[in-house]
């Protein structure tokens, strides 16, 4: 593993060959980024894992200001990192090669900004994105959804005790993430996973399984 600063983030990245590059959006904690990257090479992915930091999670991965009845405010920071995407992108092509397939992943809030991206980052090389118990709650994402397309492969999943939170907007998140579905199965692929437990369980098998299916269902 490489870690290094670029762009005034702290960066880290791990590769095991190949052309394929997966950017994840998880916090920047490092034990997670270890553990993913563990599990992809036991799959015998030949695959750049790449990511950056630090991150406000509420400012960096949400896509325009919004706030919750509870008092949650987000800053809409999103569209800043998605405009470092193809700087990170050269940065790490001069590092590893260049690549001919790019997949976005992200868990929670960063779930949400890696569908975000895939619908604002006009990368032709970008083939799809996965969102990981996804904040698909989060106020005005179905009605951006249904003005701008997503393309490629989506993969989405959500554990199956998501909907018991006791914040109304976010016990929400399994029907949304299904009305999330319905509108990208429009226009991209579309796979859908049920995980067992709540939000934090088992959070770099979820990432892992995610980019792996991804990548498998677009080289079909």
């Amino acid at each position: 593993m490489e870690e290094f600063g670029f762009g005034g983030y702290s960066c880290r990245a791990e590769s095991s060959g190949g052309d394929t590059l997966a950017l994840l959006f998880s916090g920047f904690e490092r034990q997670l980024f270890c553990d993913v990257c563990g599990m992809l090479q036991n799959n015998g992915a030949e695959i750049t894992l790449a990511e950056f930091g630090d991150i406000d999670w509420d400012r960096d991965y949400s896509p325009w200001e919004a706030s919750t009845p509870a008092g949650r405010r987000f800053s809409g920071g999103a569209g800043r990192l998605v405009e470092f995407l193809p700087e990170f992108t050269r940065e790490l092509e001069r590092l590893y090669g260049e690549f001919t397939r790019i997949f976005l992943c992200g868990y929670s809030l960063g779930g949400l900004f890696a569908l975000y991206s895939l619908a604002e980052w006009k990368e032709p090389r970008l083939c799809g994105a996965a969102s990981c118990s996804g904040s698909m709650w989060f106020p005005g994402w179905t009605d951006y959804l249904k003005e701008h397309h997503l393309h490629g492969v989506v993969y989405l999943s959500l554990g199956g005790k998501e909907k018991n939170s006791p914040d109304p907007l976010m016990a929400s998140v399994e029907e949304k993430t299904a009305e999330v579905k319905r509108i990208a199965e429009r226009t991209a692929h579309v796979i859908y996973r049920s995980e067992a437990g709540g939000h934090f369980s088992r959070i770099p098998q979820r990432i892992s399984r995610g980019i792996t299916e991804m990548i498998q269902k677009e080289g079909q």
